[in-house]
């Protein structure tokens, strides 16, 4: 966006929050999370059409591909559900918003489902609660936006502004994944937090180029993987690590899942130092 667009939008944004102040309605921030998502399609390619089974056990978060790389995520694994990101609808929306006003009834809406959002958040409710309120609250916004959409794209005016048929077009092609986070209270609506987790790699990235093999490249791949998991649970990753391998090699976990970040608890053991360790490891060899 350029400067004058953002802001004319900053203006636009302090005038609806003066609106809703007067209304008693002061609008809430919006949410930084994390979903997994489906990016934009390609030029001359459509979107791919949503897995429309429901979301039963969904164990595993998917930092966000591409959009070639996502779709055959999907193929042939019917338990993976793609969900799609409500921010990226968002964006496209602000950036219309200058060439048009009616951009700014869909931004609120979407405002609407954040803030939904935030009350969970703060309420600390458990994905089942959060399951039951989004079909109770959240799926009425979501029906008032597509209805909005769905008559924009029938205005021939309207879609011959290319940033407005841009938005709507993006949102009608997703809808079918952007309507699934309601199923599933583990699922966020937006992919903001997945997408930060990928700055610790795009830093690291000159240090990469020569990574030597892509065994290599896969092994270092995993360990970005396991230290931002660590991140995004608040665990101390050097500790972590030293912990899994102290119960890999005394034998008290034999679940590999209870390794996983997400599911982790330190193992009672006692503390080793290096000289114990290194006999410990002769022995066992």
């Amino acid at each position: 966006m350029s400067g004058v667009s953002y802001q004319k939008y900053l203006e636009w944004e302090r005038n609806q929050e003066l609106s809703d102040s007067a209304k008693k309605s002061k609008p809430a921030p919006e949410p930084t999370v994390a979903v997994v998502t489906i990016p934009d399609a390609p030029s001359g390619q459509s979107a791919p059409k949503s897995n429309d089974r429901p979301i039963r056990d969904l164990n595993i978060r998917l930092a966000n591909g591409t959009y070639i790389s996502m779709h055959h995520v999907g193929l042939g694994h019917p338990e993976i559900v793609h969900v799609g990101c409500w921010t990226h609808v968002r964006r496209y929306f602000v950036e219309a918003l200058p060439s048009d006003e009616r951009a700014g009834e869909i931004i609120n809406l979407i405002a609407k489902l954040f803030r939904e959002e935030v009350i969970y958040k703060i309420l600390d409710l458990k994905p089942f609660e959060i399951e039951i309120r989004r079909k109770r609250r959240s799926k009425a916004i979501l029906n008032q936006i597509h209805s909005k959409v769905l008559l924009m794209s029938l205005d021939v005016g309207l879609m011959a502004n290319n940033l407005m048929k841009k938005a709507v077009t993006y949102l009608l092609n997703q809808w079918k994944t952007l309507k699934n986070y309601i199923e599933d209270g583990r699922v966020e609506i937006s992919n903001n937090l997945c997408e930060q987790r990928m700055k610790a790699v795009k830093l690291n990235l000159k240090n990469c180029q020569n990574i030597g093999s892509e065994f290599a490249a896969e092994n270092a791949a995993f360990m970005f993987s396991v230290t931002e998991s660590c991140a995004l649970n608040g665990i101390n990753p050097e500790s972590y690590l030293e912990d899994v391998f102290r119960c890999i090699l005394f034998g008290t976990k034999s679940n590999k899942r209870d390794f996983l970040p997400c599911y982790y608890q330190a193992c009672e053991l006692p503390k080793m130092n290096a000289l114990e360790v290194a006999k410990l490891l002769s022995t066992a060899a």
